[in-house]
């Protein structure tokens, strides 16, 4: 069959098309790679560029975008495939029946605060947009994506992420479907695997999200945790199976559900020191809501915490930790210029935010403290930390907290606390301590009461209860077999002499029990719970020091009131019964409590019994005279200082002569030399009596107390008995 001259025009224009149709591909492949560069300043490769035309579908297969070295690959993909709908468009509707890629990788990389992408940003458009059109419409069916990787390069760090093995599936969405089923799913990190599954509703704009995350290794994001904390690394594996439903227009309207855990983490300060470790932590939530602060979690459970806390004279691990986060912490603002009524960010009605959880546990946790605010350093194990917490909550009023924990693997703790959480005021805790070793809190013991702590054991049970008005707490303090080491030469010693009180306190067994009532009105402006407890421990051991007699009498079961001083009649240098009684006391309590030293001062007014022993002086050569002249019958006693003979004798006027004549006429030095003699005699004896007892001499000191005349020193002679610490 021959064609007509007439079939020949159409036909050579149908095989022209066919001809271009053909050889359009390869000519926009060719152009593409030479003047990419002109375009868009970054080299593209092609391998194959694939249009059907019936199908209307294009089709790309080795497509590469180098970076600007040229060099370095910054967008590929193995294929892309699009299938499109062109004559939906004579409805107004763009519509994708098919579109895959397969092997994408991008490689993202930021150098100071700029991208390797941000060359290919276009400068803002200054076009005004019409935002009056109707709502656009579109459909796309059968996304999917899978294979390749998007990597990232922070290159100030030097940190490097890897996201691969993707996979994204889109069976349907469109402008007015009811629901979308969406899929997500790719590989992070070394064994890493996250799984998103859900359906988007566009009429509705919002969408429901299953998150399914397994074995993400958290150390390839350290880098990110970095602007917030002061952290080197961060270790871990992140499990989560949440379900998401929100708004596609406001992120914060977001409701999520399900469950966190957290295994095997650790984390450690930039100086390569651990802050803190967690075998596994598991977090149930019931629901949080953002948008209208609403938080409730069903359970928290952390298993094997390990804290590494250390404090000094700067700082400690919890500042230091957060202090990135807190230079970003703007100032609060004082100016007044804050929000204002027409500030679209203040909210009219603001929601009332709720939180709450119902169950939290603790177990087999630990904290190693260091404390390096002392003269040396002190370090302490806290471990076997249990701890359960039930109905937690803004609104709760009787939340309870019970806890036990081993103390240096010696000492035991457990304790119950009542917590009101609308008025922190109400408040209650009953706990019990029992053998904490005290041997360990030496370097406390050195800095506050220059002594070192050698043996001992403390137990403790306290009973507290607060209201909004009133304090009642009662400690019942016992401390077995406590021993202190010499003085040391730390000069931040404080005042109170806590060591002399509890070593007097001391009980023939060797034991300190006591009481320590604390009471208070937490309404006071300057109610401070932990201020009054020290005050009235500080208080009651002032008050022991003051009065040591008195506590060891009571712990030692004897009177002690009458061992605080000794009694002597003037001129007396012998000991009489009663004082070597209450020496033989106190050589008793010395033996027990071998570290004391005993200090007699010297009281009464001296010039009163230097006056008596020149009217002996003067008596006694009277009575040598009378006993010459043969009167034989005068005594001592019946010599008055008034008698007119005696006076005469002594060349001296009637009346009762005054301290100085007195001395002028049986000689000053003679005077006080028999004075000296009076004190030395009593100081011997006590002395000879005492150590006769066991008493060791260095235990045994005399001291004169400086009493000018006329003062309100009592005038019988004698000695008040200091005790002090050796």
């Amino acid at each position: 069959m021959k064609l007509k001259k007439k079939h020949y025009i159409p036909g050579l224009v149908l095989m022209l098309i066919i001809l271009l149709a053909a050889i359009a591909p390869p000519v926009a492949k060719q152009y593409l790679q030479n003047h990419s560069e002109e375009m868009i300043g970054r080299k593209i490769t092609l391998d194959r560029l694939k249009i059907n035309y019936f199908r209307c579908s294009i089709s790309l297969r080795g497509f590469a975008m180098f970076e600007q070295n040229k060099q370095d690959t910054f967008v590929a993909f193995d294929r892309f495939y699009l299938n499109f709908s062109p004559w939906k468009l004579l409805r107004h509707e763009y519509a994708v029946s098919a579109l895959e890629l397969t092997d994408p990788t991008i490689s993202i990389a930021r150098k100071d605060s700029l991208f390797n992408f941000s060359d290919l940003i276009p400068p803002d458009d200054s076009t005004d947009t019409d935002t009056t059109s109707s709502t656009t419409k579109y459909s796309v069916k059968n996304l999917r994506i899978s294979g390749g990787a998007i990597r990232y390069s922070d290159l100030n760090s030097g940190d490097a992420q890897e996201v691969c093995d993707l996979g994204i599936e889109l069976p349907e969405i469109a402008w007015n479907s009811r629901q979308a089923d969406v899929g997500l799913s790719f590989t992070l990190g070394a064994g890493g695997q996250v799984a998103l599954r859900g359906s988007v509703n566009p009429e509705q704009e919002r969408y429901n999200m299953e998150v399914d995350i397994k074995h993400i290794d958290l150390q390839p994001f350290a880098s990110f945790a970095k602007p917030w904390l002061a952290v080197q690394s961060l270790e871990g594996l992140l499990d989560t199976r949440l379900h998401l439903a929100g708004s596609l227009q406001d992120p914060l309207d977001l409701v999520i559900r399900g469950g966190v855990a957290l295994s095997r983490f650790k984390a450690t300060d930039p100086a390569g020191k651990p802050i803190c470790a967690i075998r596994q932590l598991e977090v149930a939530l019931d629901s949080i809501s953002l948008v209208e602060e609403q938080y409730h979690i069903a359970s928290v459970v952390l298993d094997h915490p390990e804290i590494t806390y250390t404090m000094d004279r700067e700082s400690n691990t919890l500042d230091r930790l957060l202090a990135p986060l807190y230079e970003d912490v703007p100032a609060p603002d004082t100016s007044g210029a804050g929000a204002t009524a027409g500030d679209s960010t203040v909210a009219d009605t603001p929601s009332e935010m709720h939180y709450s959880i119902r169950n939290l546990a603790i177990r087999n946790g630990s904290v190693q403290f260091t404390d390096l605010t002392l003269n040396r350093p002190f370090t302490y194990p806290v471990t076997a930390i249990e701890a359960v917490m039930t109905g937690f909550s803004d609104l709760g009023t009787a939340i309870p907290v019970n806890l036990s924990m081993m103390l240096d693997q010696a000492g035991s703790f457990k304790g119950e606390l009542v917590m009101d959480m609308r008025n922190p005021d109400n408040l209650s805790f009953k706990g019990v301590l029992n053998n904490l070793s005290l041997s360990r809190f030496s370097p406390y013991s050195e800095y506050w009461i220059a002594r070192p702590v050698t043996g001992g054991t403390f137990h403790y049970k306290g009973d507290l209860k607060m209201t909004p008005t009133q304090l009642s707490n009662k400690n019942h303090i016992h401390i077995a077999g406590l021993e202190t080491g010499r003085k040391t030469g730390d000069t931040t010693a404080y005042r109170v002499p806590v060591g002399l009180a509890l070593y007097v306190l001391k009980d023939r067994h060797d034991m300190i029990t006591f009481d320590l009532p604390v009471s208070g009105n937490p309404s006071a402006p300057n109610f401070r719970l932990g201020k009054i407890i020290l005050k009235t421990l500080e208080e009651f051991l002032i008050k022991t020091a003051a009065a040591p007699f008195t506590a060891m009498a009571r712990s030692l079961g004897m009177e002690g009131e009458d061992l605080e001083s000794l009694k002597f009649w003037y001129l007396q240098d012998t000991l009489d019964g009663s004082t070597q009684n209450r020496l033989g006391r106190i050589a008793e309590i010395s033996g027990k409590k071998p570290e004391l030293t005993f200090t007699f001062i010297q009281t009464g007014i001296p010039d009163r019994e230097i006056e008596m022993v020149a009217f002996r002086i003067l008596r006694d050569e009277y009575l040598s005279y009378l006993q010459k002249q043969g009167n034989t019958g005068a005594t001592p006693e019946s010599i008055r200082l008034d008698d007119p003979a005696f006076l005469e004798f002594c060349g001296l006027s009637a009346g009762i002569p005054d301290t100085g004549t007195l001395l002028d006429r049986a000689g000053r030095e003679k005077t006080m030399l028999g004075y000296r003699q009076i004190l030395t005699a009593r100081q011997t004896a006590m002395k000879n009596f005492l150590t006769a007892k066991g008493m060791p001499e260095k235990a045994v000191l005399f001291r004169t107390a400086d009493v000018k005349a006329g003062s309100d020193q009592t005038e019988s002679p004698g000695y008040h008995i200091e005790i002090s610490l050796n």
